[in-house]
């Protein structure tokens, strides 16, 4: 669905991105880790065509993709039924199809009293509320998360999980950047981690392997990484 060959990303003199070559296929469910300043958002967006790539290629299949951005410093001027109805709208879905899709998450995701607020009003959680309703009115077959969880309680933890978990089944293609291990540990089948723009681990995730274990290794000061060492088949 997508290839990646040899992508780098500089800026100036630093390189956030160096040489990372990697493929996304249909049904993939894949978590992206590293930590601060290691290039996930930066990868994410250059997928996404967001950001240029200073050299590499990216091949697509289709371009039929979401995006769910980190929303903690997004300053929008707009009321969250605007936002909201114009993604339906660029999107092809008609006024009466969507009308009524708004008022029933709306309602599931506690946002009635919300929607003709001004997005800025709005705390980071809230405004992630209203990202996974347009995630649910829109169907891609790619979507990608920036940090979906943060700011988020539990509840609505439990809710996001769900929407995943019902976005998988209906095939749709994840990926998601996140800092919760134990949130990626419920779901994902594959693991990527960026170590200072590199690619450092790019595997099928088994569910009793531990991505705190895995990535600590690869973090280690002295680490010289072998995958074998830290995973129980």
């Amino acid at each position: 669905m997508i290839k990646v060959n040899n992508l780098t990303k500089k800026i100036g003199k630093k390189t956030i991105l160096e040489n990372i070559s990697l493929e996304i296929n249909s049904g993939d469910i894949i978590g992206i880790v590293g930590e601060n300043g290691s290039g996930k958002s930066t990868l994410v967006k250059t997928l996404l065509g967001l950001i240029k790539a200073s050299s590499g290629n990216i091949i697509y299949n289709s371009k039929n993709f979401n995006y769910f951005p980190d929303v903690s410093n997004m300053a929008i001027n707009m009321k969250p039924i605007e936002l909201v109805s114009h993604f339906c709208e660029v999107n092809g879905i008609k006024s009466n199809e969507y009308k009524e899709k708004i008022k029933e998450f709306s309602k599931k995701l506690d946002l009635e009293n919300k929607m003709t607020n001004n997005m800025k009003t709005l705390s980071t959680g809230e405004k992630k509320r209203i990202y996974m309703m347009i995630i649910l009115l829109i169907k891609k077959e790619v979507v990608f998360f920036d940090e979906p969880t943060d700011n988020l309680d539990d509840a609505y933890n439990n809710i996001f999980f769900d929407i995943l978990q019902q976005l998988s089944k209906k095939g749709v293609t994840i990926v998601v950047i996140s800092h919760s291990f134990e949130f990626l540990e419920k779901f994902i089948n594959k693991l990527i981690i960026l170590k200072n723009g590199k690619l450092v681990y790019n595997d099928f995730y088994l569910k009793n392997q531990s991505i705190q274990k895995i990535s600590e290794k690869i973090h280690s000061p002295t680490s010289n990484f072998k995958a074998s060492e830290v995973i129980d088949w």
